[in-house]
């Protein structure tokens, strides 16, 4: 096998394995949509951080308590 060969076989391993990060990156984004979807809707980004909001539920609490429920 010469330097070409091996300088291919190795540009295509990359390739592949960035469209198979890419990949993995969509599911986990489309899985935590539907998640979001099952809880209330869509994820928010904070309207500010300095804010603190009083007696309010996350989505990730919300859905933490409904996990332990279930596990009731």
């Amino acid at each position: 096998m010469n330097h070409r060969n091996i300088s291919n076989n190795s540009n295509r391993a990359r390739e592949e394995n960035k469209s198979s990060i890419v990949a993995s990156k969509k599911a986990t984004a489309k899985s935590s949509k539907q998640i979001l979807s099952a809880v209330g809707g869509k994820s928010q980004k904070p309207k500010s951080i300095s804010k603190k909001s009083t007696n309010t539920k996350t989505k990730e609490d919300i859905l933490i308590s409904l996990l332990e429920e279930n596990q009731k």
